[in-house]
């Protein structure tokens, strides 16, 4: 069931893909009966016969909301760790009568930091995204 906060731009590419007999995947939030959101990730597949008319459609609805609740968790995760950052890097700069930090050594105290302020595989995609020769270092 679809509600309020139900993208309509989604609902719009379900109608053209089904229209235009186009196979379709795409995540969506929906409501159950209760009123209550749900994520669901949809696959529609039409079934064509030889002569080129859909005669019927294939469709799987799959719960995803714990990995879109995940995903928007490592994002903030990932924002989070980027003002850190920074931070960290203003120290390089805004203290002149302060060592100066290296890029190197902003890098080894986001590693510290991994494992108990932020989960190791944040800080890994975090330092992926900023070079990827650091995150294999």
């Amino acid at each position: 069931m679809q509600g309020p906060d139900t993208n309509r731009a989604s609902l719009d590419e379900i109608r053209a893909n089904l229209e235009s007999q186009q196979p379709l995947r795409l995540r969506v939030l929906n409501y159950r009966k209760d009123g209550t959101q749900y994520w669901s990730e949809l696959s529609i597949r039409p079934l064509i016969d030889a002569s080129g008319r859909c005669t019927h459609l294939i469709s799987v609805q799959r719960d995803v909301t714990d990995q879109q609740r995940n995903e928007q968790e490592l994002q903030r995760l990932n924002q989070r760790l980027a003002r850190r950052l920074q931070r960290l890097t203003a120290l390089r700069s805004d203290r002149p009568y302060r060592q100066s930090w290296s890029e190197e050594r902003v890098i080894e105290r986001i590693r510290l930091g991994s494992g108990s302020y932020f989960d190791p595989r944040v800080v890994a995609a975090f330092l992926e995204m900023l070079s990827p020769s650091i995150a294999t270092d």
